[in-house]
């Protein structure tokens, strides 16, 4: 299983996939699953959107691609649980806030990324650069990732490419 997991009995911890680093996180939400939700796997690392729904709660569900937006958080790790289904609570990291995040490919720092959500439960969320108009931007990029499969530094910050470039759309 390729899924990067926290060992409890390690004496030091290294980065895992959604992490919430120690950075200040301006914008976090709990939310609820979409629940007439389609996605095949929903975990920790995944890119999310609104959903107009009715009711007090704040409602998402995992962006199907990067064309399907327009991106309103990253769902965090928690410990308790990394694997969810439709209608269950997650937290998610808004607008501002950093996670630890997958590379599927090298990024460079300051590069705009946008995210590659799983099909399969043997496969991590990863994040790509963005670089096709249409695409939704999850976040960018505050440390480099060298290759596919390295966790870094993305501040989470919603946007969408364009004909001309990167335009971020902040949720504040």
């Amino acid at each position: 299983m390729s899924n990067l997991s926290l060992n409890q009995n390690t004496f030091s911890q290294t980065p895992i996939l959604a992490q919430v680093t120690n950075d200040p996180q301006p914008q976090t939400f709990s939310a609820q699953i979409y629940q007439s939700s389609t996605a095949a796997v929903i975990s920790a690392g995944q890119t999310v959107k609104l959903v107009d729904t009715a009711g007090p709660n704040i409602i998402v569900d995992v962006c199907a691609s990067a064309s399907d937006g327009p991106v309103f958080g990253v769902i965090a790790n928690v410990l308790r649980k990394n694997r969810y289904s439709a209608g269950d609570y997650v937290t998610v990291v808004g607008p501002g806030g950093v996670l630890m995040l997958k590379s599927s490919e090298a990024v460079t720092r300051g590069a705009v990324v946008t995210g590659t959500n799983q099909t399969v439960t043997t496969n991590d969320p990863t994040q790509a650069t963005a670089v096709t108009a249409g695409d939704y931007v999850s976040g960018v990029a505050l440390t480099p990732a060298s290759g596919a499969n390295v966790l870094f530094k993305v501040k989470v910050q919603p946007g969408i490419i364009s004909a001309t470039g990167p335009v971020v759309v902040s949720i504040q």
